[in-house]
């Protein structure tokens, strides 16, 4: 498993894409950032969940569904620190 670095940068207004930790856990959400890695990938996020897309972020090699929502799953049950 890799570490990747993230960049996380506000969306414009107009940025129409949904959180992907809210997607996955049933809720319907507007993003407000997205979070880019240097492994090439990039997820959106809503202000709630940006702590934990950082973390998913940071070791995420592909967007393989199952291995996804285990990453934000296990994201999202770990205390989130600033």
């Amino acid at each position: 498993m890799s570490t990747h670095l993230v960049i996380t940068k506000e969306v414009p207004a107009w940025f129409e894409m949904p959180c992907i930790a809210c997607q996955l856990l049933g809720i319907s959400s507007r993003a407000t950032v997205t979070v880019e890695a240097t492994s090439g990938l990039g997820l959106a996020s809503c202000t709630s969940h940006q702590q934990a897309t950082r973390q998913v972020m940071r070791t995420l090699d592909s967007y393989d569904l199952t291995g996804l929502r285990t990453s934000f799953v296990t994201a999202l049950l770990t205390p989130q620190t600033a």
